[in-house]
């Protein structure tokens, strides 16, 4: 099951990208939901989404030598 893991990161990664990319433009978070198509309130879940997988893996990260 190597793929959720990998997943995770990935998804980490892009929602990085994409939080930077937005505070180097300084775009608004309704900015960056009409250019990628989302409505404001999408992008913000997927902002939280980002945030909690973060965490999860942070975590599993304290448990994986146990």
């Amino acid at each position: 099951m190597e793929l959720l893991p990998k997943l995770s990161r990935i998804l980490e990664e892009m929602g990085a990208n994409i939080k930077l990319a937005q505070l180097r433009r300084k775009l608004t978070a309704k900015q960056v939901a009409e250019m990628a198509g989302i409505s404001r309130s999408t992008l913000i879940k997927n902002h939280l989404f980002q945030s909690r997988l973060f965490k999860i893996r942070r975590t599993s990260n304290c448990y994986a030598g146990k």
